[in-house]
C-alpha cells in the first residue's frame, strides 16, 4: 500500500512550534497613537477589531525567537513516526510514508484574478527554520519537491492513477482540500480516517466553491459560509444541479456591498475559483464547469 503525506502543514506546523512570534502593532486616530505586542495574528486581529471608531492598525512588524533548529527537526521525526505507528499499529502494510511538499512554480497564480493566490501569506509568516525543515524531510525521510504545482495535487494524482483504491493508497494530510478527492484520507491531527466515495468528495468540491478557502486566499461566494453551503449542495443531486446552485448563489453574491469580483460575471467568477481549488487529477488537469 502507498501511503501519500502532504507535508506543506507539518513543515509550518513543526516550524512554528519550534519558535515564539510577536507581532509588534501601532494604532492610530489620526490625533492620538498608541502602541502594543500581540503574541498571535489571532490576538492582533481581535485587538484591531476592538479598536474604538475611527482608529486603525497602521504598522505590523512580526520577529520571531526561534529554538534551537534541531528541536524542529526533532519535532518532524516524532511526528513521522508517528504517523507510522498509528498506521502500521491499525493494521496497514506499507514500505514507508512517502513524503511530498510544494516546490517552484503554481499553476493558481496566473489563474487567481479577483485575489493573488495565496497572497495574503506574508513572507515574515513562514517559520525561520521553513528551509531546514524542508531539506531534512528531502535530505532524511526522501521528499519529493513538487514543481509546477503543488504537494496536495500530487497526491491526489497518484491516488488517481490508482483508482483511489483504498486497499492501493492512502492519502495523510490535514489540509481539507483534499478532502474533495475520493478513497481513503487520515488527518494525522484528528487522528481519524475517512473514506471519501466520488459523490461525497464532489459534495465538498461544490460547498468550498460556496466558502472559498481563506487560508489561499480564494474568496468563493461572498459572504456565504458552511451552513449557506450545507444547505444548497446535497449529495442527492447530480454534479450538473450542483454547479446550478453554486452558481446562482455566485449572482446574488455580485448583489452584495463591498463584493469583490463586482462587474464580472458569476460564470467567470465560479470558473476562476472552481480551477483555483481543483485537485488536480493528472499534470495539465484544469477544472471545468458541467456542461
Amino acid at each position: 500500500m502507498r501511503i501519500l503525506f502532504d507535508a506543506d502543514s507539518m513543515v509550518y506546523g513543526c516550524g512554528f512550534a519550534a519558535q515564539k512570534t510577536f507581532y509588534d502593532w501601532a494604532a492610530s486616530n489620526g490625533d492620538e497613537y498608541v502602541e502594543g505586542i500581540s503574541t498571535s495574528r489571532e490576538d492582533m486581529d481581535a485587538t484591531e477589531a476592538m479598536l474604538p471608531d475611527g482608529w486603525k492598525m497602521e504598522a505590523v512588524v512580526a520577529r520571531a525567537e526561534p529554538e534551537p533548529v534541531e528541536n524542529a527537526l526533532a519535532l518532524v521525526k516524532r511526528q513521522i513516526l508517528r504517523i507510522e505507528n498509528k498506521l502500521d499499529g491499525d493494521g496497514y502494510i506499507f514500505d514507508s510514508v512517502e513524503c511530498f511538499i510544494t516546490g517552484k512554480g503554481n499553476h493558481r497564480d496566473e489563474i487567481a484574478k479577483i485575489k493573488p493566490y495565496k497572497g495574503n501569506r506574508l513572507a515574515l509568516e513562514k517559520p525561520v527554520h521553513y528551509g531546514a525543515i524542508r531539506r531534512y524531510l528531502m535530505s532524511r525521510w526522501k521528499a519529493t519537491k513538487v514543481d509546477g504545482h503543488e504537494a496536495d495535487d500530487e497526491v491526489a494524482c497518484i491516488a488517481a492513477s490508482l483508482d483511489y483504491d483504498p486497499s492501493r493508497v492512502m492519502i495523510v494530510s490535514q489540509d481539507k482540500d483534499l478532502r474533495t478527492v475520493p478513497g481513503l484520507l487520515f488527518n494525522y491531527r484528528r487522528n481519524s480516517y475517512e473514506l471519501l466515495t466520488e459523490k461525497q468528495a464532489l459534495v465538498n468540491f461544490y460547498r468550498q466553491m460556496i466558502t472559498g478557502d481563506a487560508t489561499d486566499n480564494v474568496v468563493g461566494c461572498y459572504r456565504s459560509g458552511e451552513k449557506k453551503a450545507e444547505q444548497l449542495v446535497t449529495e442527492d443531486m447530480t454534479e450538473k444541479v450542483m454547479y446550478e446552485w453554486v452558481l446562482a448563489e455566485f449572482k446574488e453574491s455580485l448583489s452584495r456591498k463591498g463584493c469583490p469580483y463586482a462587474g464580472r460575471t458569476a460564470e467567470s467568477v465560479a470558473l476562476e475559483t472552481g480551477q483555483l481549488l481543483h485537485m488536480s487529477r493528472y499534470r495539465g488537469d484544469i477544472w471545468r464547469a458541467p456542461e
